[in-house]
C-alpha cells in the first residue's frame, strides 16, 4: 500500500470478478490500517471497533485535531450527545481523517483513530478534598488562599508547577500569566517522557499535541525549570505547594515520590480529566475538561497553530482549565481582562512575538503557520 508502504492488501480478479484481499499469509495491521475503510467506495469494508455501536443517522459530527502526536492531524469526531443506551453510555464512537493538506492529506494513523477511549472512560467526575467530596467554591477557596499567602510572602520559588502539553495554547498562557508573572512561581512543561513510536510520514515520537506551543510560550527549554528540578526541590523542602495540570508525576517519578509529595507539601493539586496516581495523593483534586470540551489551540511540531473547537460540553462538575484559572486569577486581584478562549488568545497574540498578529477568524478551520518563530524553537518533524 502506497500510504503505509506495506504489500499485505490488494485487488485479486479481473472485470466483474475482481475482490479485495489480502495476500496468502498477510494480516492487515500496519499503522494506517483503518484508512482502508475512508477509501473503500462502495462501503464493504468495515470497522471492527466501530461495528454496530450506533446509526450513523444518530451521529452528530465536529471538527477537531488529533492530540495523539505533535502532528496534530485534522479530525472529524463523531459522537452520540443524547442516547446513554447506546456504546455503553460512551458518547465518542469514532474519528474520522479530515483534508488538510499542510497536515495529514486525507490520512491518520491507527494510533490516532483509535486512542479516544479516555474521553468517557476513568474520567473524574467530582472535586475532591483529601478523598471526600468537596465543591468548587470550597476548592478555589482554599487554593487561592494559598496562593495570596504565598504571593504576600514574595517568594515565589515556594510555589511551582508543572504542566503537560496536553494543554492548549490559552491555558499556558494564563499558567504562565497567574503564576509565573504575577507570583514568580517555578513554572514548566518540560516533563520526562519516553520517545514513542515514529515514522517518515505521520506518527511522531513526542506524544503529546502542543509541545512547540509550550515553549513558544517559554514554559519548555533551556531557560525553563524541569519537573525533575521541581519535584527535587519540592523533597528538599524549597518549595511548600505544587500545581499539576494533566500530567502523571508516579510514570516519571515513582508512586512513592508522590506519596512523599503528598505528605511534605502543604498544598498538592492535581486538575485533569483522567483519574491516575495522582487524584490518590493530591489534597485537592479538580476534574478539567478534555481537549475535545473545550475551545483552544494547539501548535504541531511544524510550526501551525490550529483551533480544536469544543465538540462536546464538559461531563457535569468539569470545567475547562481556562475556567478555573481565571477564577483563580481574579479572586487574586489580578487584572485578567478575558472572559472566553478566543479573548485569552487575543491576549496571547498582543504578547507574544509569534503569535502576533493571529485570531480565531485569522486561523480558520485549517490553521496556519507561524511565521516568527525562533529556530531554536522548531521541533524536529520525527
Amino acid at each position: 500500500m502506497y500510504i503505509s508502504k506495506t504489500r499485505e492488501f490488494g485487488i485479486f480478479g479481473r472485470g466483474d470478478r475482481a475482490e479485495l484481499g489480502l495476500y496468502p499469509g498477510q494480516r492487515l495491521e500496519n499503522p494506517y490500517s483503518g484508512n482502508v475503510v475512508d477509501i473503500c467506495p462502495v462501503g464493504a469494508l468495515t470497522d471492527r471497533d466501530f461495528r454496530f455501536k450506533a446509526r450513523v443517522w444518530y451521529f452528530s459530527s465536529a471538527p477537531t485535531v488529533c492530540n495523539g502526536c505533535a502532528q496534530g492531524c485534522n479530525v472529524d469526531l463523531h459522537f452520540v450527545p443524547d442516547r446513554p443506551h447506546l456504546n455503553d453510555g460512551a458518547r465518542v464512537l469514532r474519528l474520522k481523517p479530515r483534508y488538510n493538506a499542510d497536515v495529514n492529506q486525507w490520512w491518520m494513523c491507527d494510533e490516532g483513530r483509535y486512542g479516544f477511549g479516555w474521553i468517557d472512560k476513568g474520567r473524574i467526575t467530582k472535586v475532591h478534598n483529601q478523598g471526600v467530596e468537596a465543591t468548587w467554591d470550597q476548592a478555589i477557596g482554599a487554593i487561592t488562599t494559598e496562593l495570596a499567602n504565598l504571593r504576600q510572602s514574595r517568594t515565589g520559588t515556594q510555589f511551582g508547577v508543572i504542566a503537560s502539553s496536553q494543554l492548549t495554547n490559552e491555558d499556558l498562557f494564563l499558567i504562565k500569566e497567574i503564576f509565573q508573572v504575577a507570583l514568580d512561581a517555578l513554572v514548566t512543561t518540560s516533563v520526562p517522557e519516553r520517545p514513542g513510536y515514529s515514522d517518515d510520514f505521520l506518527i511522531k515520537a513526542d506524544k503529546n499535541p502542543n509541545t512547540l506551543g509550550a515553549s513558544l510560550l517559554g514554559l519548555s527549554g533551556s531557560d525553563a525549570p524541569d519537573a525533575a528540578g521541581i519535584v527535587e526541590a519540592a523533597l528538599q523542602g524549597h518549595i511548600e505547594s505544587l500545581w499539576v495540570f494533566d500530567y502523571d508525576l508516579a510514570k516519571s517519578f515513582g508512586i512513592d515520590t508522590v506519596e512523599h509529595l503528598s505528605r511534605r507539601l502543604r498544598l498538592l493539586v492535581f486538575s485533569g480529566p483522567n483519574e491516575n496516581a495522582m487524584t490518590s495523593w493530591s489534597h485537592w483534586v479538580l476534574p478539567a475538561a478534555g481537549y475535545v470540551e473545550k475551545d483552544g489551540t494547539f501548535v504541531n511540531c511544524h510550526g501551525r497553530i490550529q483551533r480544536i473547537g469544543r465538540a462536546l460540553p464538559p461531563l457535569p462538575d468539569s470545567r475547562a482549565e481556562w475556567s478555573i484559572l481565571l477564577d483563580i486569577g481574579r479572586q487574586l486581584g489580578l487584572a485578567l481582562p478575558w472572559r472566553n478562549p478566543q479573548e485569552i488568545f487575543a491576549g496571547l497574540a498582543e504578547r507574544v512575538i509569534p503569535f502576533a498578529g493571529l485570531s480565531y477568524d485569522k486561523v480558520g478551520s485549517r490553521g496556519i503557520a507561524l511565521t516568527t518563530i525562533v529556530p531554536a524553537a522548531r521541533m524536529p518533524a520525527s
